[in-house]
């Protein structure tokens, strides 16, 4: 996202504050719910089995490619 120009990566920035930046780009709701899916398992402390990775994992995969397949702004 950051090379793409659609966020400014700064270490001590929040997922709140990327998904702030992130309001208007055509990828904010995969963003958006894949960050709640991180957090939920980072901070909620939730073992993550493989079933819920194998679930979650192309849903990642989706969003880096296109990403990676979109013009920098």
């Amino acid at each position: 996202l950051s090379e793409k120009e659609l966020i400014r990566w700064k270490k001590d920035k929040t997922n709140r504050e990327y998904l702030i930046e992130m309001r208007s780009n055509q990828f904010y709701q995969s963003f958006s719910e894949l960050t709640r899916a991180f957090e939920y398992v980072w901070y909620g402390e939730v073992l993550l089995v493989e079933k819920d990775f194998k679930g979650l994992q192309p849903h990642f995969s989706g969003l880096i490619e296109k990403v990676k397949a979109t013009e920098s702004e």
